[in-house]
Parts: C-alpha cells; structure tokens; sequence
C-alpha cells in the first residue's frame, strides 16, 4: 500500500515511532509538512522560533512547514514517541480543532481525562501504518479517532474572533469555490465588511481573500489535471474560473507553464500540494 493519499482534504504522508538514546537530537531541520509528535513515555525537549519546550509523556508537539526546528530526548529518562507526517487542504483546520497552529505548536495531556485512550489510539495507528496492511479510508480512521481525543482533550478552545471569521471564510471558500463567488458574498457570508475581511486575512494568511480563492480553485483543478482526465475546458469550469484563459493565465502565473504543459509533463504523479503564498510544490518524504 502506498503511504501517500490521494485524499485532497486531509494526506497521510507517512508515520513512525522510536525510542530515543539519552541525549539523542534531530535537527536543526526544516520540514515541507506538517509533522506531529506524541511522547509515549520519557521527557525531551522541542526549540522552535527562539522558544524551547520541556516536554513529558501524553504532551504532543507540531512541527510545521517551512519552520527550523530542533528537538532533543533527555539524557537521563529520553523519550520514547510517535509521529505521524500529514498535509491537505483541511490539515489547517483539523489541528485548530485539537488546539494547534503555529502559534500554539504544544499540546499538554490533561490528568482528569483518558490518557491510555489516547496512547493506544496513536499505537494503534501507527501500527497499522508500519504494518502495511490497511485501507486508505481505515487509516484516516484511526487518524481521526486521535483527532477527536485529542479535541475532547484541549475542552474545545473558542478561537479569537478575527481568527474565527477566517476559518468561516475559508470553510465557505472551500465549499463554494465552483461557483462565481465573490469577495463580497464572503464577507456577506459571515456578516463583516468585505474591507475588513481583507485585513484579517492579510494578519492571518499573508494574502487577500481574493488571492486565497483563486490559490484554492487552482489547487483543486491541479488535484483534478493529477488525478482524472476530464478536459482542461471541463476543470477550468469546475474549479471556478470564467473559462479556460482565465484559468490559464492564472495557473501560469503560479505554475510557470500552461495546465496542457503540466499535465504532460507531469501526469498522475500523486501527492501534489498548493501552498497558500508560494507555487505549487509537491510534499517530499522524511
């Protein structure tokens, strides 16, 4: 079985688990992923952004892409963890839902709640990974049992508002991008003003709401020239644009060359991403 997903929402690139020698360090490394950590048992530490986290069993760290980042087990009780490397469209979202980002990269175990569960889920999963003996759809699964303990486990976290009517723009961006939506329906969508939408999305993402439509329409047409054979015609107006100049102007721009050009050069080759601010570039292994 392949380890790589031709699931757009959510991509399970690969998942592992080690019991570390005192003192043993990774990094500095940069990853192109997102990438989480459980700590089974042991203690070490996670430095990141100039910060440095001492952490123990049932704590979890978030290494996210395009972040240095160093981790090192203790040289007196190492730490013995599993990880699991991840990306998609919605990989964004899921963790805001177990109460990670990258600005809270730690999750801390919580005593009054169900630890073991928690650990024998994470095994669970990675041992149906290492075992190689799973369907796509079981180990999303498992994926997202550890999800939701996890969730349970940061008592559901209210995100600030302005990161709130982000995450409601980008859900219904992501939900209606096929057709001619506007800026100004999304902003009407979740009740602001298409002004101040723009200015949450410039703090949040880096880009404008607009950039952040047209990104996502070509990340789904990109999925769609990777993975089906329907016409350049048929993605262009599937994914949203007006028709297929449009399309193709844009994805030039982002891309380099035309859709006809990437599908020949580039045709089923699975596993390809869109980053938000950046050309496409497909997720390397560890």
């Amino acid at each position: 079985m392949n380890s790589t997903f031709l699931f757009k929402s959510v991509n399970i690139y690969y998942c592992g688990k080690e019991e570390c020698r005192p003192g043993h360090a990774f990094g500095p490394f940069i990853r192109p992923h997102y990438l989480i950590h459980f700590i089974l048992s042991g203690r070490g530490s996670y430095e990141v952004g100039g910060k440095r986290y001492d952490l123990s069993q049932g704590d979890a760290f978030l290494i996210c892409p395009g972040e240095s980042t160093y981790y090192r087990a203790d040289s007196h009780d190492p730490w013995h963890y599993a990880w699991v490397a991840a990306g998609g469209t919605e990989i964004e979202t899921l963790l805001k839902l177990m109460g990670l980002d990258r600005r809270h990269c730690i999750y801390r175990r919580s005593p009054d709640k169900n630890q073991e569960l928690l650990r024998s889920s994470i095994l669970h999963l990675i041992d149906k990974f290492l075992g190689n003996q799973y369907h796509e759809l079981d180990l999303l699964s498992a994926f997202y049992q550890v999800c939701s303990l996890m969730q349970t486990e940061t008592s559901d976290r209210p995100l600030p508002p302005r990161q709130f009517y982000v995450q409601e723009a980008c859900t219904y961006i992501h939900n209606n991008y096929s057709y001619e939506i506007q800026v100004q329906d999304i902003a009407a969508h979740i009740g602001i003003d298409r002004t101040y939408l723009y200015k949450l999305f410039m703090e949040e993402k880096g880009i404008s709401p607009q950039q952040y439509l047209i990104l996502h329409r070509l990340r789904e047409a990109l999925f769609m020239l990777c993975n089906t054979s329907f016409s350049i015609t048929e993605i262009a107006l599937s994914c949203g644009f007006k028709d297929v100049p449009s399309f193709s102007r844009h994805f030039k721009k982002h891309e380099g060359i035309s859709p006809r050009q990437f599908r020949k050069t580039t045709a089923f080759q699975k596993g390809t991403t869109l980053q938000e601010s950046a050309p496409y570039r497909r997720p390397s292994s560890r």
